[in-house]
């Protein structure tokens, strides 16, 4: 965008664990993982030991994908004439929604069925932003794009 910007928000999900910590958390988890299947085994139960590694591995791929989804963005940007939002999974970066600034709404859906859901809208069209965010969050988020865009409207002439 060559227009000034009113809000250049970049939105990503919490990590679960740094990668330091997570590789503490499985050193932790292996070894007692280790300690118990040899002692079921000396018990003369060497399935729970098979059992507990497969856990283990689960439990790994289940870190492993969050931290992967984890590295994901959503990018909203609020100029005078546009608003945009650009995902960006993987190494892959999109842009999922473009409208006039001036004709764009920003709905806040917030009731029992639905925690706080924003949606750009533009006549019958419309896209989710900020789902990386907590409820809370996602109200201050709200305020703060409307206002982006009600600055950005009368910076336009709109």
């Amino acid at each position: 965008m060559d227009a000034p910007l009113f809000m250049d928000a970049v939105i990503s999900r919490n990590r679960t664990l740094s990668p330091r910590g997570l590789l503490i958390l499985f050193g932790v988890l292996i070894g007692l993982d280790a300690a118990f299947g040899l002692v079921f085994a000396a018990m003369g139960a060497g399935l729970v030991a098979g059992f507990m590694a497969v856990v283990a591995g689960a439990l790994f791929a289940a870190f492993a994908i969050s931290n992967r989804r984890a590295r994901d963005l959503e990018r909203v940007q609020v100029s005078p004439f546009e608003v945009r939002v650009i995902r960006c999974v993987r190494t892959e970066e999109r842009v999922v929604w473009t409208s006039p600034t001036a004709f764009t709404r920003v709905e806040l859906i917030d009731n029992e069925v639905s925690a706080g859901e924003i949606r750009l809208r533009l006549r019958e069209q419309q896209v989710e932003v900020a789902q990386a965010l907590s409820r809370p969050e996602r109200l201050v988020f709200a305020k703060a794009l409307e206002t982006a865009i009600r600055r950005a409207q009368s910076a336009s002439g709109w």
